[in-house]
């Protein structure tokens, strides 16, 4: 298991802003507490759940391994018929990884050309 302790308020300050605050109490007031907003209650809650965990996939290990603080290999990319995928490629690995070890536009620049 993970380590736990302080896990929601450390990624509560590591995205929030003076400006951001504000808006996301107002999004979540909207959606727990407005009648209008019930219906989107799971977007409440997916606003609630740590945005600092990602599914890696395509990228080799040293490269998430380098980039994360914690990585865990939860599994392959797979077909039955055994297609080589060209995107993928040789890293077939999907990981659950948490904690950038940069800070998100730090790490975008060097990044954002695989989008």
């Amino acid at each position: 298991m993970g380590r736990t302790d302080g896990f929601l308020i450390n990624q509560l300050w590591k995205s929030a802003n003076p400006v951001t605050v504000p808006l996301w109490m107002a999004g979540l007031l909207f959606y727990f507490k407005a009648p209008k907003g019930k219906r989107y209650h799971p977007l409440g809650w997916m606003s609630v759940v740590p945005s600092q965990t990602l599914i890696v996939v395509g990228m080799p290990r040293e490269f998430v391994e380098y980039s994360f603080e914690s990585c865990e290999l939860s599994g392959h990319v797979t077909n039955r018929y055994g297609v080589r995928n060209s995107t993928i490629g040789d890293y077939s690995e999907i990981f659950v990884c948490r904690r950038l070890r940069k800070p998100w536009p730090e790490f975008w620049k060097q990044f954002k050309y695989y989008g």
